[in-house]
């Protein structure tokens, strides 16, 4: 029996030793490094310049004009209107007011026109009482990727997490350097919300900076994995290296040159 046992503990000794990762580093693919740049890329450039294929466009065009054509005639019949829209924005209970910004943010011509992103913008930064309303008109410009990062960084600060995660999810779409120092310290904050210390480490994933880096590296070691995992994903994008999360070998990596820096690529680049 004794050496039945020691037989199962030789046996699972090396079945360890056989699976355990001996090499640290997991090094990513050029081509595959290449790709995590052009997925990032067309995130930040937003859903209303994404690639359509022609073949696909030109066979759905007919079936969709006329679905358009009978979604149209019964939002005029019911008064479910773009008209209604702006009078419930305006004037609306806050659930009406969420919906119509919505309604406008899910269509492109509300995305990209100047006047809806504009209104978009003032009710984030009008200190709106109902915040379901301030959260909702940050997604709206956060879908049209407007630049807004006075009211991004403003409701960084807010005193609702759900804000909050929407402005750190915004930043995340619309970089800006002055954000660094503001996500750098929500993603380090242990008492911040999960969620919104995970948008932050996702964010920091678009500056090529050594201080964006070294924070990242920071929370490697999380209480919390999946403030971690993100950080690691971060990185990822920004090295093109996959150290896991090894903070020694991260930080000895981008100390071992005279210029940190030069090991970082900017996440964004095709």
């Amino acid at each position: 029996m004794n050496k039945l046992a020691a037989s199962l503990v030789l046996l699972l000794a090396a079945g360890c030793t056989f699976f355990q990762d001996t090499n640290p580093e997991k090094p990513l693919t050029e081509s595959r490094w290449r790709q995590m740049r052009q997925d990032n890329a067309q995130r930040l450039a937003g859903e209303d310049k994404a690639h359509v294929d022609a073949v696909d466009a030109v066979i759905g065009f007919i079936p969709g004009l006329v679905v358009k054509g009978l979604e149209n005639a019964w939002n005029y019949t019911t008064g479910n209107t773009p008209a209604q829209w702006a009078k419930n924005m305006l004037q609306g209970q806050p659930d009406q007011k969420r919906v119509a910004i919505f309604k406008f943010a899910a269509r492109k011509w509300g995305r990209i026109q100047n006047a809806y992103r504009d209104y978009f913008k003032i009710i984030a930064a009008s200190g709106e009482e109902d915040f379901t309303v301030r959260a909702a008109a940050i997604r709206a410009l956060n879908r049209s990727r407007r630049n807004a990062t006075g009211p991004y960084l403003g409701a960084l600060e807010d005193s609702q997490p759900l804000v909050r995660l929407e402005a750190a999810k915004a930043l995340a779409n619309n970089p800006d350097v002055a954000a660094i120092g503001p996500l750098i310290t929500h993603m380090e904050n242990p008492a911040e919300e999960k969620d919104v210390r995970i948008a932050a480490a996702d964010a920091l994933r678009c500056y090529a900076r050594s201080d964006a880096a070294q924070s990242l590296i920071r929370v490697l070691m999380d209480k919390d994995f999946s403030v971690s995992w993100q950080a690691r994903k971060s990185l990822n994008l920004l090295t093109g290296r996959d150290f896991q999360y090894d903070q020694a070998r991260w930080l000895s990596y981008l100390t071992s040159s005279a210029n940190p820096a030069e090991k970082l690529s900017p996440a964004a680049a095709q």
